[in-house]
């Protein structure tokens, strides 16, 4: 069987960049593998025939990116179809037995089902109902990425919405809108409010030190227990036990007193 070889082998740094024994394999599995690019794995006979000692381990990392393992004891050239004979089309009479040994493959999980999107021009017969499954995978994909971009965006679903729910009987808006007239910071009351609605959020610093460090309500406490004594006293205290007189003197109801929630 006759292939395409590339002149230009020799003068790519990442080939002269490897030991001897991989540079044998490189060009031995490249005219040993079938007419899809997959080599039934036998390192024994490559060994035999170049001479030299190889693993496993060696050569997926030498060849990263251009050897891929997805079923054990097969190993398939993703670049060698596009090589050999660009896009394949079941019009091209020489491709229809490349078609037919590539959904053998295909179906037992040699060659990836992805791989069919740029390589094979669509429709085509010769793969069954390959790129309809690969259609609905797609589809299956792109919703579990849109489900991951929703829960990103809500890291923290509220559980308590309605106003008369929500801790003090207020928003958050409205609670971040009394921490500003009391010169504390909106993340603080937020994470506050959140941690007494049971939301037990995990915030992050970067919006107001731009650090990616991550760090939970609890990291807040002294600050926040402080905003909830100022705001019960403010707000709540004239009709609760345990005021005083005065912020210094105030002593919070047991009830404001309690740790943070955290699950």
């Amino acid at each position: 069987m006759k292939r395409f070889t590339d002149t230009e082998t020799f003068d790519d740094r990442w080939f002269q960049s490897l030991p001897l024994a991989h540079k044998c394999f490189w060009k031995y599995v490249t005219e040993k593998c079938d007419s899809t690019g997959v080599w039934k794995e036998n390192l024994p006979l490559a060994e035999f025939l170049i001479g030299e000692s190889l693993t496993h381990e060696s050569l997926l990392k030498d060849f990263e990116g251009r050897i891929e393992v997805h079923r054990d004891g097969y190993w398939f050239l993703p670049k060698f179809i596009p090589f050999q004979y660009g896009m394949l089309k079941e019009t091209c009479n020489p491709h229809k037995s490349i078609l037919k040994l590539l959904r053998k493959h295909l179906e037992n999980g040699v060659i990836p089902l992805g791989f069919v999107k740029d390589n094979v021009t669509l429709p085509t017969t010769l793969l069954g109902n390959l790129p309809s499954r690969l259609q609905e995978q797609e589809q299956e994909e792109e919703q579990v990425k849109d489900n991951t971009s929703l829960e990103q965006d809500s890291e923290i679903p509220p559980k308590h919405s309605d106003p008369e729910t929500t801790p003090w009987g207020m928003t958050l808006p409205q609670i971040i809108e009394v921490a500003s007239q009391m010169s504390v910071a909106s993340d603080v009351a937020e994470a506050w409010w959140h941690s007494r609605a049971g939301n037990d959020p995990v915030w992050t610093q970067s919006r107001a030190t731009g650090s990616s460090s991550r760090i939970t309500a609890q990291n807040y406490r002294s600050n926040l227990k402080s905003f909830a004594n100022i705001y019960a006293q403010n707000n709540q205290g004239k009709n609760r036990p345990g005021r005083k007189g005065g912020i210094d003197n105030y002593e919070p109801a047991s009830e404001w007193d309690q740790p943070l929630v955290q699950k």
